[in-house]
C-alpha cells in the first residue's frame, strides 16, 4: 500500500516528468535530455525491466534507481524519465533498449474493488471530490489523472476505483464503476494532483467479447456526478503528459 504526505508532494513541486522530451539537469549543471513515459515493472531472465506505454521494453542499466524508490515489485506503474543511448525507439515498439533512469515516479498501483452485492459497504470508499483530468488504457492497466483537493500534511486520502451494481445493459454494454475518493477529513482547500492505476484484469466483465469499455462516474467537485465512457479498444483518450512529482505519497 502507498501512501503519501502533504509535506513531500510540496517538496518537488514544479517537475513536469510526461512531455515527450524534457531537459534536466545532471550534477554538473550541464543540460541532460530524457524521454519520459509509464511502464510496468517486471521481471525477464532473472532482470528487472520496465515494459513502457510508449516505448517498448526497457532496460535499466541503473536498476538500483527503483530499488532507491521503493518501486523494483513485479506489476508497479512508474512514470520514468529515461536516457537513449542511441535512437529514439518508435512509439508502440516490440524492441528491448537499454536505458538510463533520471527521474523516477512511483505510481499509485491498486485492484479496482468490487461493491457488487455488498451495498452495507458503499460508503467504505467515501464520496469526497475527485475531478478526472486524463485517462488512458494500455499496457492492461485503466491509468488516471485525478486533482483532489487537500491541506493538512498528515492526512493521507484514499483513491479508490469500484465496480458497482448498476446493470452493464443500462451503458450499452460499459461496465460501471466509480471513481471514490476518501479525504479522511481533511480541508478541500488546496488543489493537488495524482496519478492512479489499475489492473484491467481487476475489474469484472472487462475481458469478456460483450465488453464495450468503461462508464466511470465521479463527484466533480461536489458540482454534479458526472460520468465518461472510456472505449475497451481505440478508447480515444488523452494521454498521461503532466503530473506535479511533488504530489508523492499521499494516496492509497
Amino acid at each position: 500500500m502507498t501512501a503519501f504526505s502533504l509535506k513531500q508532494l510540496r517538496l518537488l513541486a514544479g517537475l513536469l516528468l510526461f512531455c515527450t522530451a524534457q531537459t534536466a539537469c545532471d550534477n554538473e549543471n550541464d543540460p541532460v535530455t530524457f524521454y519520459s513515459t509509464l511502464g510496468t515493472v517486471e521481471e525477464s531472465d532473472g532482470r528487472t525491466i520496465i515494459v513502457s506505454d510508449s516505448y517498448g521494453t526497457l532496460l535499466p542499466e541503473n536498476v538500483d534507481y527503483l530499488t532507491a524508490k521503493d518501486a523494483d515489485s513485479i506489476g508497479q506503474r512508474v512514470l520514468v524519465g529515461v536516457q537513449f543511448p542511441g535512437e529514439i525507439p518508435p512509439e508502440n515498439t516490440t524492441k528491448e533498449t537499454e536505458v538510463q533512469i533520471v527521474e523516477l515516479y512511483k505510481v499509485l498501483t491498486k485492484a479496482a474493488d468490487d461493491l457488487r452485492g455488498k451495498p452495507e459497504d458503499a460508503d467504505t470508499f467515501g464520496h469526497d471530490p475527485i475531478k478526472i483530468v486524463s485517462h488512458s488504457i494500455e499496457n492492461g492497466h485503466l491509468t488516471i489523472e485525478f486533482i483532489v483537493w487537500g491541506y493538512d500534511e498528515s492526512i493521507r486520502h484514499r483513491i479508490s476505483l469500484v465496480q458497482t451494481d448498476e446493470e452493464n445493459s443500462a451503458n450499452n454494454g460499459y461496465i460501471s464503476l466509480e471513481l471514490r475518493h476518501d479525504s479522511n477529513g481533511d480541508l478541500s482547500r488546496v488543489p493537488l494532483s495524482g496519478i492512479v492505476s489499475f489492473p484491467l484484469k481487476s475489474i469484472g466483465g472487462f475481458e469478456s467479447t460483450e465488453c464495450k469499455g468503461l462508464a466511470i462516474s465521479y463527484n466533480d467537485a461536489g458540482i454534479q456526478q458526472t460520468t465518461i465512457r472510456i472505449d475497451k479498444e481505440n478508447n480515444g483518450s488523452k494521454r498521461i503528459t503532466t503530473t506535479d512529482n511533488s504530489h508523492k505519497e499521499m494516496y492509497f
